[in-house]
């Protein structure tokens, strides 16, 4: 599929591979588990006016690859799809404050994450 996730001890790491890092121009992305506000699953249909920087999207087929801007908020996608997604909102990354990508196992990566996210949180 050439995304994977990787949960360490503080952060949660998205590795692009292939074909998915020369569209985005990014090969990872790595988020403190605290930085990390809401995890779920759902669908996620870009709005016509978001501006890639920089980035890949092929609106017609739903591929979106990269960094994205809308309404001031910066975005990081990397899809084919519009459901079935893990959606991140994200407070106090240095850039992004939505992370958006399709992975083959979902749920299973939210559940993991909110349990990480909750360790990090307890006190």
């Amino acid at each position: 599929m050439g995304r994977s996730v990787h949960f360490g001890k503080t952060d949660f790491t998205l590795r692009l591979t292939g074909l998915h890092t020369f569209l985005a121009l990014k090969s990872t992305i790595t988020l403190p588990y605290q930085s990390i506000k809401h995890v779920e699953v759902g669908s996620f249909v870009p709005p016509k006016w978001m501006l890639r920087m920089p980035g890949t999207s092929l609106s017609p087929l739903n591929i979106y690859e990269g960094s994205f801007q809308y309404k001031n908020e910066w975005y990081f996608l990397s899809f084919t799809q519009t459901d079935s997604l893990l959606i991140l909102e994200v407070e106090g990354h240095v850039k992004y404050q939505h992370v958006i990508v399709q992975l083959e196992n979902p749920t299973e990566v939210a559940a993991t994450l909110r349990k990480y996210v909750r360790q990090q949180k307890a006190p």
